[in-house]
């Protein structure tokens, strides 16, 4: 299973490797991709992502994600989300339309996780995602 990781950082930033992030549990591979914004959705901006594979679910997946959003914040980043394989679009970063595709996002404000569906299709999650959005700009 795969858990992936988006996160926009500054311009000018210099991108740390993310690669061991503290917990019992950590992958079994780290992938990092940088995301080509050509059409500048982000501002000039920076964004990627991390491929984090396990053989199974973490049993704390909450705590797990949770400590790579901290970790992504720490390094730069001016946000970060999980969102599941397939959701990923500078047309649709942390907009409405995908925000039950968005399990986890962190940001100037803190950090928030919705691991259960029910809390992902909920009327507080929607208006989460669309928070973190707005003070990012987008």
């Amino acid at each position: 299973m795969t858990l992936i990781l988006f996160a926009v950082f500054p311009a000018d930033a210099s991108i740390a490797s993310l690669e061991r992030v503290g917990g019992q549990v950590q992958p079994r591979d780290v992938r990092r991709y940088r995301l080509d914004d050509v059409d500048r959705r982000l501002g000039g901006r920076q964004c990627y992502e991390w491929d984090l594979a396990f053989d199974a679910v973490p049993s704390d997946a909450e705590g797990l994600v949770s400590a790579w959003l901290a970790a992504a914040l720490d390094a730069g980043a001016e946000f970060a989300w999980f969102a599941f394989e397939g959701s990923f679009s500078f047309n649709h970063i942390l907009t409405v339309d995908v925000a039950d595709q968005v399990f986890a996002v962190g940001g100037s404000a803190g950090i928030d996780v919705a691991i259960d569906d029910r809390a992902q299709v909920a009327a507080g999650w929607v208006a989460t995602i669309t928070a973190v959005r707005e003070r990012a700009g987008l």
